[in-house]
């Protein structure tokens, strides 16, 4: 069945540069044209290279003629969505396949299909996925269905979060504040006794006593009009996720695991790529058997798409950190490879997305990566695909390796690396 792919990535929240002269939200346009196939409408914001498309189709063997790619300015937000121009009648019988399941996109959906209006499209217009993508949503959810979660409490809007932190400071020496709707780790802040380095937070702040602990925490949550979180800050062996897709009757699929990779396998070094599958076979039967209610519950009350649930691995036991309804960082790449190895690629390949490396034109990384014989093609499935693109100076580039096993990925990379050398971001 056709679709139309909707690629509102950075709607609901802000995609952060990590330096100077980065456009995270051109790379997360660009890694997701993976997922088009013959047929679709593509609907995007921000500037995809011709060179980039070709290359893209290429791999995935689809007829660039057949996909309607359909450009927005500025951010693809509900504004953006709702004023495109499309013509219901071409797209009648066309699925939709958004990154954030918005009231937009149940708009579109009741234009298409305008005599069937669903549960899953009231949920959606209703901005029902939010309850998904919010911190203090996802804790009380968790709580109601047993998922372990570290211990922690949710703050209201204007509370002083002083005898929050009282409560919980003494347990690690560490806590974790989350804004109710930031993403990718920027709204959560840490504090901590002790200088270390703390995973999953824009920032943390070293304090002396509680004292400071509690001052810390007021200067975090005095300018929040939402709900907040604070948690006990639990160090971690591993970070993994799980990854779900539910479909349009409800139905629950098992998608993919993948766990978070750091330079120099440091924590404290900043997280730089995913590795799939997650290979710990014990805490992802745990980890699966402990989400299935949760997704059996958001199916049951109408979300519809893409659903990450986020974990660690603490003590040996596996604690869920939040969830997110959405594409994750590991979409595109399954997704592609799905396409090129059916949906049992992950018992055969290792992927390991690397996204820390500096960037060339798009032109100039194919070659070079050409040059020292890394790139996939559509007939060489192990190897390099170019995921997002190219870039300018200054910005990073992310690469997608292909292996058959978790070795022979950590060769490619090296290889990778030393093709990439030299370049300053």
């Amino acid at each position: 069945m056709p679709k139309i792919l909707i690629i509102n990535v950075g709607a609901t929240h802000a995609l952060r540069p990590v330096r100077q002269g980065s456009d995270p939200l051109a790379r997360a346009t660009a890694k997701h044209l993976w997922m088009a196939d013959n047929d679709d409408v593509v609907i995007y914001s921000g500037t995809l290279e011709n060179a980039f498309i070709d290359y893209v189709f290429g791999i995935t063997r689809v007829d660039r003629n057949r996909v309607r790619l359909v450009q927005v300015d500025g951010v693809l937000d509900d504004a953006a969505l709702d004023a495109c121009d499309l013509d219901p009648s071409t797209l009648q019988g066309y699925a939709i396949n958004a990154c954030y399941m918005s009231p937009a996109v149940a708009r579109l959906q009741q234009r298409l299909t305008p005599s069937r209006a669903s549960q899953a499209q009231t949920f959606a217009a209703s901005a029902g996925a939010d309850l998904f993508n919010r911190k203090a949503d996802f804790r009380r959810l968790a709580s109601g269905f047993g998922l372990p979660i570290p211990p922690g409490e949710i703050l209201l809007p204007g509370a002083d979060p002083a005898a929050a932190v009282q409560r919980l400071l003494g347990l690690t020496g560490a806590l974790i504040l989350k804004s109710n709707s930031g993403a990718g780790g920027e709204g959560n802040y840490g504090i901590t006794l002790a200088a270390r380095r703390m995973t999953g937070v824009r920032a943390s702040r070293t304090v002396a006593n509680l004292r400071e602990a509690q001052d810390a925490a007021r200067a975090f949550t005095a300018e929040l009009r939402e709900d907040s979180v604070i948690e006990a800050y639990l160090p971690s062996t591993e970070e993994f996720y799980l990854e779900y897709l539910i479909a349009g009757e409800g139905e629950v699929s098992y998608l993919n695991s993948g766990r978070v990779l750091y330079k120099g396998g440091r924590p404290d070094s900043g997280w730089c790529g995913l590795e799939l599958p997650y290979g710990t076979r014990e805490h992802l039967a745990q980890a699966r058997e402990l989400a299935a209610p949760f997704m059996a519950h958001a199916a049951r009350i109408g979300y519809r798409g893409y659903i990450n649930l986020d974990a660690i691995v603490t003590g040996g036991q596996v604690r869920f950190n939040e969830t997110n309804a959405r594409w994750g960082g590991g979409t595109a790449g399954h997704e592609l490879f799905v396409r090129l190895h059916g949906q049992g690629h992950s018992a055969e390949k290792t992927l390991r997305s690397v996204r820390d490396i500096p960037a060339l034109p798009f032109p100039a990384a194919r070659r070079r990566l050409e040059e020292d014989g890394l790139l996939l093609s559509g007939d060489r499935h192990c190897g390099v695909v170019l995921l997002s693109g190219g870039g300018h100076p200054g910005d990073v580039i992310e690469l997608l390796l292909a292996g058959n096993d978790p070795v022979h990925v950590d060769e490619l990379e090296v290889r990778v690396r030393k093709a990439f050398r030299g370049i300053t971001n």
